[in-house]
């Protein structure tokens, strides 16, 4: 599964009522997020437009169970309820449009991106490609563990995309990753960060490697730490990351990358095997078909034969029976 990331002050989401927006230290995508300036925008907070066959909105709210209203194309309002979070996974392939909306200033919610799950006709090109740390085109190598050392909570902020993440206290760690694009950054998080505590990393770009320690702003156990970022040529790349030094009790953790793609269209997007084609039944070609068709026939055929043979036999052995019975009687 192929999914975009949108942020919440990308030029791609239309607000419909007052907003402010604000930059922030951590815990958000891009260290930015949108609120609602006040209480009219019960009819629409925000709309947008894509093409693919899903889409989620991660979002916050002061209180569990907060109620927002979610529109997807013609459809009517559909009532939600929880922290502010949407997600619909299943949709036709073709162009889309979600607005929504919430209304309860005081409450204060809060948006930080959306996810758009490409089809065949979504345009990747130029557009971010979120990959999760659990995605099979990621190569983990060392001593990486899907469960932190401590309790990793978060609070009623965004937690780590899909609630997963893969971590590492130990040096020589390694993940690779391969992908076509202009750009890629790498987020993470912290477990036990204290002052006292030292990182650091190489990511080794096509070859080339820079070092990176704990990013400015990083906060404990609060995801969203940008770890690396780059800008590069489009094309192919190749990225690893090695971690080179980290003080215990300190944990590191891989929560997703992004980059921006080089190519149009899932068609072309190098490597890229389609659920659906790895699922389809086998098909048989028409000469096999065929060929299955006049066995069947001649296996038929050999069958009644041999049945037709049976019943023959079977009723002369009966008919010579019953003429040795009659002549024992008449004599």
């Amino acid at each position: 599964m192929v999914e975009l990331i949108v942020d919440d002050q990308s030029p791609q989401v239309e607000y419909l009522c007052p907003v402010i927006k604000q930059q922030v230290s951590g815990t958000y995508f891009n260290n930015t997020w949108t609120t609602i300036a006040d209480n009219r925008c019960g009819g629409g907070w925000f709309q947008h437009t894509f093409y693919g066959t899903g889409v989620q909105v991660i979002g916050s709210s002061s209180r569990v169970n907060q109620n927002h209203s979610v529109k997807i194309d013609e459809g009517p309002w559909v009532k939600q309820s929880g922290l502010g979070s949407f997600k619909l996974p299943l949709l036709p392939d073709g162009r889309h449009t979600i607005v929504y909306a919430a209304d309860e200033k005081d409450l204060f919610p809060t948006f930080d991106y959306l996810v758009v799950t490409a089809g065949p006709s979504t345009p990747l090109r130029h557009n971010s490609i979120i990959v999760d740390d659990t995605d099979s085109t990621l190569v983990y190598s060392g001593h990486w563990r899907t469960q932190p050392t401590r309790s990793f909570s978060h609070d009623s902020s965004t937690a780590t995309f899909k609630n997963t993440t893969h971590w590492s206290t130990a040096v020589g760690d390694t993940v690779k990753f391969q992908f076509n694009g202009d750009s890629i950054n790498v987020f993470g998080a912290f477990t036990n960060l204290m002052p006292s505590s030292n990182f650091s990393a190489t990511y080794t770009l096509d070859s080339v490697p820079f070092t990176g320690y704990i990013p400015s702003g990083a906060l404990d156990n609060l995801p969203m730490a940008k770890l690396f970022g780059a800008d590069i040529d489009p094309g192919d790349h190749i990225l690893v990351v090695n971690v080179t030094h980290i003080s215990p009790p300190l944990a590191v953790g891989i929560d997703f990358i992004s980059y921006n793609a080089s190519f149009d269209s899932l068609a072309s997007m190098p490597g890229y095997t389609s659920s659906s084609s790895l699922s389809s039944p086998p098909r048989l070609s028409a000469g096999a078909i065929a060929g299955s068709v006049i066995g069947g026939v001649a296996l038929l055929v050999v069958a009644l034969v041999t049945a037709m043979f049976f019943w023959r036999w079977r009723r002369g052995t009966r008919r010579r029976k019953e003429g040795k019975r009659w002549s024992e009687l008449k004599f």
